[in-house]
């Protein structure tokens, strides 16, 4: 009898132990999202996902959905939201439905389903629990009017959410809004505008210590600074945002910066090989954005002598996936 009351125990401590180990597992790679989000990843895959409850494998894809988006492994994004919404009405789903959401609206942008996009957000909009959220929604609705190149209601979204973002003091949604309006003028032209707004955002991201927010402004910083012939603010910039970069697990990243510095020392007399043309014709193909292919299409390739294939605009295709219709219909009910 003793023995038996002893394996009883055994078992269930062993159980409880399993049980806390994966919490802790997951938990740390929830802690890595945002100062190193490829870490969040890596740790995730390294968690075995074998017998574990439907609550655990839904927080599981919400983590590696918010590590995906900075990073830019919209595969993996792609499989989460593929995955999670088949259980839209479990109760976890729908206590964080808002980030589910918006994380579908991301994909859709980067994907150029543009309208299908901004239903998504709205939706997300709609259900959303706090100022927090409605403000990092209305910064993604504005990216969206960026891709439809309305940057009339780009920018009064911005401005909006970056008076509130000020007022509540949150210096990560600042930070990303300064890059997003520096991108804007950029868009249009106003590379001098787009400069102040990029360095706001670098200032903003390193105070918080955001490695993702830090790279993408500081590369967006470099291409202003190269189209302004402004060589030695580039070079005190390069290096420690070459390092970043490498170190950062975002091809389309890397694959901008390579554009970038490539011109620059063409620029101070180097001459671009056949074999670094055909490494550059490959990074165009792995950049994420259709604007910021328009930029390189624009500014870079017709000086470097190389030929390119404009920029196709997909904006108006439109996203067939059988889960994506309660997205549409957007009618759930919360408790």
């Amino acid at each position: 009898m003793i023995r038996f009351i002893f394996s009883v125990i055994f078992i269930l401590s062993f159980a409880s132990v399993a049980k806390v180990s994966f919490e802790e597992k997951i938990t740390e790679a929830e802690d890595y999202l945002t100062v190193n989000p490829a870490t969040s990843l890596l740790k995730l895959e390294k968690i075995n996902k074998d017998g574990i409850a439907v609550e655990q494998l839904i927080r599981w894809h919400l983590i590696r959905m918010r590590a995906a988006v900075p990073t830019n492994q919209l595969d993996k994004l792609s499989e989460s939201l593929e995955t999670v919404f088949h259980h839209k009405e479990h109760p976890y789903f729908k206590a964080h439905l808002t980030s589910f959401l918006s994380g579908t609206g991301i994909y859709l942008r980067k994907k150029q389903f543009l309208a299908d996009a901004q239903k998504s957000l709205e939706c997300a909009y709609k259900y959303a629990q706090n100022g927090t959220q409605r403000l990092t929604l209305t910064n993604s609705l504005a990216l969206v009017a960026r891709q439809q190149s309305d940057y009339h209601s780009a920018r009064l979204l911005y401005k909006k959410a970056r008076a509130l973002a000020v007022e509540t003091n949150r210096g990560n949604i600042i930070a990303m809004i300064d890059n997003n309006l520096g991108m804007i003028e950029f868009d249009v032209g106003n590379i001098k505008e787009a400069e102040a707004y990029y360095r706001q955002a670098l200032k903003g991201y390193q105070l918080i210590d955001k490695r993702s927010g830090i790279v993408t402004a500081s590369i967006n910083l470099l291409f202003s600074f190269l189209l302004q012939d402004k060589f030695l603010d580039y070079q005190r910039l390069y290096s420690p945002t070459a390092t970043l970069t490498l170190a950062f697990p975002n091809q389309s990243k890397q694959s901008l910066l390579y554009w970038i510095h490539q011109r620059y020392l063409q620029l101070q007399g180097g001459k671009i090989t056949a074999q670094q043309i055909q490494k550059l014709k490959e990074a165009y193909s792995n950049l994420e954005d259709i604007k910021v292919k328009i930029h390189i299409y624009k500014y870079l390739a017709e000086f470097m002598n190389i030929s390119l294939q404009a920029p196709e605009n997909k904006a108006n295709q439109e996203f067939n996936r059988p889960w994506f219709v309660a997205v549409k219909q957007c009618d759930w009910v919360l408790n």
